[in-house]
C-alpha cells in the first residue's frame, strides 16, 4: 500500500474531506455560526468491481464502456478516465454512480462548477450533481488524484455550515478496491469557528487497512496538516492545539485533502 503526499489538496477534498469556498459568512442565508460551532461530517466510497470488456488505449480523452458489476446482472455504462490504459478482461475498481463522497454537500454542478478531475484531467461525461456522482468511474490498478471542484457547502441540521472550495482524494486502486475511505464520520468546525477540538474518523477496506493516512486543510489563516497511523483499518484525525491555523475563516476553507 502506498501513501501519496502532495504539496499545495489539502484535502481534499477531502479526503477525504470537507470543502467549499465561495460563500461568505454563514452563507446561503443561514444564521452566522457561534464560536465553536460544528457541522457533522459523513461520507465514504464503497467500490464495485467488473472486468473491462474491451482494451482501452491511454489516450487524451476518456472512454465510456458497458460493464456488468458483481452486484448486478444488468450492464451499466462507466467512464475510464483519460490517460488510463486497460487490457480486455482486466479488473476495474468502480466508483458507482450515485456515490456521495460527502453527505450534505451542496453546490457544485447544481450551482455552477461541480467538475470531477482525475489525474489533472477534467471528466466530461460525469459530474458531481447535488453531491452525487452522475456516472460511475472505472479504475484499473494504479495511483489516482481525484479533485471535486465546488464551491461546496456542508450544512448541518441547524443551517450552520462549512464552505469548501475543493475536495481532493489521493489514493491507490488495485483493480478491485481502492484506498479511498469507505466511511467518514465525525464533526468539523463551521465557518468562523475558533475551535478545532473535533475529530474525524476514516475507515478503509481491509486491503488498505495499514500504513498512514493524511488530512490536509488550507485556508486564509493557515494550514492544518495531520498524518496518522491506521489501527485495524481506522484512522482518527484530531487537532489539539488552538493555533492560528485552527481558526476557520468565516468564508470557509480552500482545500480539504485526504491521501492514503
Amino acid at each position: 500500500m502506498s501513501v501519496f503526499n502532495k504539496s499545495f489538496y489539502a484535502l481534499v477534498a477531502a479526503s477525504l474531506a470537507f470543502g467549499i469556498v465561495g460563500c461568505g459568512g454563514g452563507g446561503n442565508g443561514s444564521q452566522p455560526p457561534t464560536l465553536n460551532s460544528t457541522v457533522p461530517l459523513r461520507g465514504g466510497v464503497v467500490t464495485q468491481t467488473a472486468p473491462s470488456p474491451v482494451a482501452i488505449t491511454a489516450g487524451a480523452t476518456e472512454t465510456t464502456i458497458p460493464v456488468t458489476v458483481s452486484q448486478s446482472s444488468s450492464p451499466v455504462n462507466i467512464i475510464v478516465p483519460a490517460g488510463v490504459a486497460v487490457n480486455a478482461g482486466q479488473s476495474l475498481a468502480i466508483i458507482p454512480a450515485g456515490t456521495q463522497f460527502i453527505q450534505g454537500m451542496e453546490g457544485g454542478a447544481r450551482g455552477g462548477p461541480g467538475t470531477l478531475t482525475i489525474n489533472g484531467v477534467p471528466v466530461i461525461g460525469s459530474r458531481i450533481l447535488n453531491g452525487l456522482l452522475t456516472v460511475g468511474i472505472g479504475l484499473p490498478a494504479g495511483n489516482y488524484d481525484v479533485a471535486l471542484t465546488g464551491p461546496w457547502r456542508i450544512t448541518g441540521s441547524t443551517g450552520i455550515g462549512l464552505n469548501v472550495n475543493t475536495f481532493e482524494f489521493i489514493f491507490e486502486s488495485n483493480g478491485h478496491v481502492t484506498s479511498l475511505p469507505t466511511h467518514l464520520g465525525g464533526n468539523i468546525p463551521a465557518n468562523g469557528s475558533d475551535n478545532w477540538q473535533n475529530s474525524i474518523t476514516t475507515e478503509f477496506n481491509a486491503t488498505y487497512g495499514t500504513g498512514t493516512a493524511k488530512l490536509l486543510i488550507t485556508h486564509e489563516n493557515g494550514t492544518l496538516n495531520k498524518t496518522v497511523g491506521l489501527a485495524s483499518g481506522v484512522a482518527t484525525f484530531k487537532q489539539n492545539s488552538n493555533s492560528a491555523a485552527a481558526q476557520i475563516p468565516r468564508t470557509g476553507v480552500n482545500l480539504v485533502q485526504f491521501s492514503h
